[in-house]
């Protein structure tokens, strides 16, 4: 077979998930490596290229797959029989050229990563074709000596082995300031990271202002966490298991929106977090102003889950829009007002009212230890079921009326369980 008229060596044939036979081919002078689409009759390339990766000193990638619709570049990578892959600490250095990286990128294993020169010379800022970065301090997955890395369909993977030798968590600060991607990336997930603070480039508008989704997993020695900008793209925020995390902090400049396009949020197994507070710079007066909620930004996400946050006092939200709302373990909140929510899980103080929830369907509070009074205030039109379990100090449930008004109309579940206190 001659591709396009020419001979090229190291060819490989493989048929992807989509039904379409691919060729797999290095350039003439072994710089780039070539993925195409055979014509129906397997007689050479069509001229619609799928993509073009290039190598270093004249050598270009290798690629296999793993998984389905998962195509790995292994340039710098070297197989070791069939029990994984061994990548030596100087050949993160060798991510420097590889400019052309598309989509997805995850690194492993970056807890034995010592140096933060070469985690600076990944250059990852200057591959403005990456969409998504996920870096991951752990190993990846080992099944009886194979790796079984969890990486999304058609996303490139690196694989970072480095021996039993581990970093201390001050380096791994150093090395996660320097691998900042390209102000292009879209999803960035941060996994296992054991520094107590994370990088300055990090969940900022003005040089990450493209940011769709946020993920950071298991960073169990982070003390606080600041936003910078309104981050205007943001639809997820997923902040989950960070143990030792105080304080959540986003500032603004005034007039600025506060998370536009959020639509999913997570707080979740985060036992020391106490507050999430807004500080807002007058870009006139150079004055910070912290906030005590956010009146005057209703955007908030359709879906919001506050799990197991027992000291969290405040937040910077007073009027969320949401669809769905899940709390548990959130003892310490005393009041928060929720409109248009169509079914709501808290396990806290509240102060339920009718005309802030016009859309309530159901309400359903367990475990609340520190609720002593639960007033429903106004009819609950479409309130369906109520739910009341384990309020252990519970001791007054108070409706409130306006002459006319009908109480819970709709209601079809009432359920009141596990309530030794309650007196009326």
């Amino acid at each position: 077979m001659q591709p396009h008229g020419f001979d090229r060596r190291d060819r490989t044939i493989f048929k992807d998930d989509d039904g379409v036979a691919y060729l797999v081919y290095s350039s003439e002078d072994n710089s780039e490596l070539h993925i195409g689409p055979l014509t129906d009759d397997y007689l050479d390339v069509t001229h619609i290229m799928s993509r073009i990766l290039v190598g270093k000193h004249r050598e270009a990638p290798a690629i296999f797959k793993i998984h389905p619709s998962q195509v790995n570049v292994t340039a710098i990578i070297r197989m070791i029989a069939d029990s994984g892959f061994e990548l030596h600490g100087e050949h993160i250095k060798e991510l420097h050229g590889l400019n052309q990286l598309i989509g997805g990128f995850t690194i492993w294993g970056l807890r034995r990563v010592r140096d933060r020169m070469g985690s600076k010379e990944a250059n990852l800022k200057d591959k403005p074709h990456l969409r998504s970065l996920k870096l991951t301090w752990w190993p990846s997955d080992w099944n009886n000596g194979v790796i079984t890395p969890s990486v999304a369909p058609d996303e490139v993977a690196l694989w970072v082995l480095y021996g039993n030798n581990e970093v201390a968590p001050i380096e791994e600060e150093n090395v996660l300031e320097q691998l900042q991607p390209h102000q292009n990336i879209k999803k960035l997930i941060i996994e296992g990271y054991r520094g107590m603070k994370f990088a300055s480039w990090m969940i900022n508008s003005s040089l990450l202002p493209n940011l769709v989704k946020v993920d950071l997993v298991n960073c169990a020695s982070c003390k606080s966490l600041d936003f910078s900008g309104p981050l205007p793209f943001l639809q997820v925020l997923r902040l989950f298991r960070l143990e030792s995390l105080k304080n959540i902090i986003s500032r603004l400049r005034k007039g600025e929106p506060f998370f536009p396009s959020l639509q999913h949020l997570e707080l979740m197994h985060m036992p020391n977090l106490e507050n999430w507070s807004l500080v807002i710079d007058d870009v006139n007066d150079g004055v910070a102003e912290p906030q005590e909620s956010l009146s005057l930004f209703p955007l908030l996400p359709k879906q919001w889950s506050i799990i197991n946050c027992p000291k969290l006092e405040s937040i910077p939200w007073g009027m969320p829009a949401v669809e769905e709302l899940k709390l548990n373990a959130f003892w310490m909140i005393k009041s928060l007002s929720l409109p248009n929510v169509q079914e709501l899980k808290p396990d806290a103080s509240w102060m339920i009212k009718s005309s802030l929830l016009p859309n309530l369907v159901k309400v359903e509070l367990k475990d609340c230890l520190r609720c002593e009074c639960l007033e429903l205030l106004g009819p609950f039109p479409f309130l369906q079921v109520l739910l009341l379990d384990k309020l252990e100090n519970l001791k007054n449930i108070i409706s409130k009326l306006r002459k006319g008004e009908g109480f819970l109309p709709s209601l079809k579940h009432l359920q009141l369980m596990d309530m030794p206190n309650l007196e009326n």
